[in-house]
């Protein structure tokens, strides 16, 4: 019966720490993530600014940062999920010794007044919502009316501007389960 108990004991802590590890490897995503917004962003701005290129091509970048912004709120919905199995598992076997690590930090977030840095997702509601703007600005900046360009500008003016709340509506709804 001791080996049995070995080997659950074993396996328990090869979980929490391969939790634990891939908590850590979504954080790296999700900057990695944010830093290849900057990127395409400015990419398509140095692009989309060009004498003699469309200014139709820098109307394309909310888009590319919609999915982007999708796939950090997963990971984002990910580590939160993970945390929350982690807190149960301490609170049900280290109950005797105190709060673990997770029940230690939710008891924390309670009790400290909040600040702007506290939450997570506003640096990258600020970088994808105001990247997106800002593609919207300049290509509004640098439209030519032209009569054969005008449907498919107000086009993707109209998904552009679809694409911004559904971006602020991914990333405001992957902190609103926390609460």
């Amino acid at each position: 019966m001791s080996e049995v108990n070995e080997v659950s004991k074993g396996l328990f802590i090869a979980q929490y720490e391969a939790l634990r590890s891939e908590i850590h490897q979504r954080l790296d995503q999700r900057q990695q993530l944010l830093t290849y917004t900057l990127v395409g962003a400015a990419s398509f701005f140095s692009i989309g600014i060009q004498p003699g290129i469309s200014e139709l091509t820098i109307l394309c970048y909310p888009v590319l940062a919609f999915f982007q912004a999708c796939a950090w709120g997963q990971h984002d919905n990910r580590i939160r999920q993970i945390n929350g199995y982690l807190q149960g598992v301490e609170d049900q076997h280290l109950e005797t010794l105190g709060p673990g690590w997770e029940s230690y930090r939710q008891i924390l977030w309670k009790k400290k007044r909040k600040s702007f840095s506290d939450h997570v997702s506003l640096p990258a509601q600020g970088l994808f919502i105001g990247s997106e703007l800002l593609a919207l600005v300049i290509g509004l900046a640098r439209f030519v009316v032209s009569p054969q360009m005008i449907p498919v500008f107000v086009s993707l003016i109209a998904v552009d501007c679809l694409v911004m709340l559904l971006t602020l509506l991914v990333l405001s709804s992957s902190r609103a389960k926390k609460a």
